[in-house]
């Protein structure tokens, strides 16, 4: 038996007993969501609209790219609830333009129970698994027009979601800091179609299929009202379709760094800086034969907040090549800029709770292999919430 299964089977008993132990919470503390609303529905929806210089360069490499010409990226459904002092429930849902079809798609939806001695939560059902930076980011709380191309090539065109279940644990130290650890264990959300080994993108959440594993520490340390550091390592083992028994092993390590020049309530500029390096080993046997193939990626980007409703951004992303064995993906290099101007409908209203959006300009220079591209990107992102 695969060591996945082994811990799987353990951690899923492990879960079962935090659940009874959850009953007995006493404080308050919400990691998630609007604490004080009773009910919380969302809606937001994006569309792009750009192309590049060569006809045929294959653009959208995530479910929620934009394509060339114009693409519905998501119009996206959130609702969540206090459902008690210590139950919250969320669920979210997606509805976009694939290849001139309209396509939906049920993203989230579980139930979290917070406020339990020694800070510990659990949540179970649907949820997108704390990967990287930005497995678990909703389309429209994106920095940039695509999604990173780590996440869509090693977590899968649609994000690495899974139906189980998690337990966490945080730890507030006397410095403003944050310590959180995460285990969870469940099923992949796969897709029906059918993968060819050795496709770019393989529409099976990146090689993971069947019971996996997911695994995060984290710290999130606030040196004083201008400086933080936020640091993650993140890990996920799982079972893959690439013929007979086998595994793939995913590690992520992130580190951003947060600089503010707000002296007031008033409007300071800001930046967040991340470096992310993630790696993937891919167990596959064809035609009698078998092997691990390992793939790199890193990638360092910018948003720089440098006037009131402004952001510049700059990203620098690279994939590794594979071609042993069976096993085959092209190298993948991005340099992306971004300016995104956010605005308020109560601008030009007196409705202070009106709708909020952004309109965001890009330029990609991509380069798959011996073929490169230069393309430009133009999203429009409007959304509203009502509170109960």
């Amino acid at each position: 038996m695969k060591l996945a299964k082994i811990v799987f089977s353990v951690f899923s008993s492990l879960l079962s007993a935090g659940s009874l132990f959850a009953q007995g919470g006493s404080s308050h503390c919400a990691h998630s969501g609007n604490e004080d609303a009773l009910f919380q529905l969302s809606v937001f929806t994006s569309v792009a609209a750009g192309g590049g210089s060569d006809r045929d360069f294959r653009h959208a490499l995530h479910g929620h790219d934009p394509e060339r010409g114009l693409r519905l990226q998501g119009i996206e459904l959130d609702a969540f609830s206090n459902l008690t002092s210590y139950v919250q429930g969320y669920v979210n849902g997606n509805f976009y333009l694939e290849n001139k079809s309209l396509k939906g798609e049920w993203e989230e939806g579980y139930v979290k129970v917070h406020s339990l001695p020694a800070g510990f939560e659990i949540r179970a059902g649907r949820f997108l698994t704390l990967t990287g930076a930005q497995n678990h980011v909703h389309l429209h709380d994106w920095s940039f027009v695509d999604a990173d191309l780590m996440t869509s090539q090693f977590l899968g065109e649609d994000a690495l979601a899974i139906e189980g279940g998690e337990l966490s644990w945080f730890y507030i130290y006397e410095n403003y800091g944050v310590v959180g650890l995460y285990v969870s264990a469940g099923e992949v959300v796969g897709h029906e179609e059918e993968h060819d080994l050795g496709s770019v993108s393989h529409g099976n959440e990146g090689g993971f299929e069947g019971s996996v594993l997911s695994f995060r520490a984290s710290i999130h340390h606030y040196v004083n009202d201008y400086h933080q550091h936020f640091v993650s390592l993140s890990a996920v083992l799982g079972e893959n379709g690439y013929g007979g028994d086998n595994d793939t092993a995913l590690l992520a390590a992130e580190y951003t760094y947060s600089w503010n020049d707000r002296v007031s309530e008033s409007w300071g500029p800001s930046v967040d800086s991340t470096v992310q390096l993630m790696h993937r080993t891919v167990e596959w046997e064809e035609a009698g034969k078998s092997g691990d193939s390992g793939q790199l990626a890193a990638m360092v980007s910018s948003v720089y907040n440098f006037a009131p409703k402004w952001d510049a951004a700059a990203r620098v992303e690279w994939l590794e090549g594979q071609s042993e064995g069976a096993f085959e993906a092209e190298e993948l290099k991005r340099l992306s800029f971004a300016l995104t101007r956010r605005f308020s409908l109560a601008e030009t209203s007196k409705d202070a709770a009106a709708p909020e959006g952004r309109v965001r300009l890009q330029y990609n220079w991509d380069k798959r292999g011996n073929d490169d591209e230069h393309s430009i990107w133009l999203q429009f992102n409007l959304g509203h919430s009502w509170s109960w």
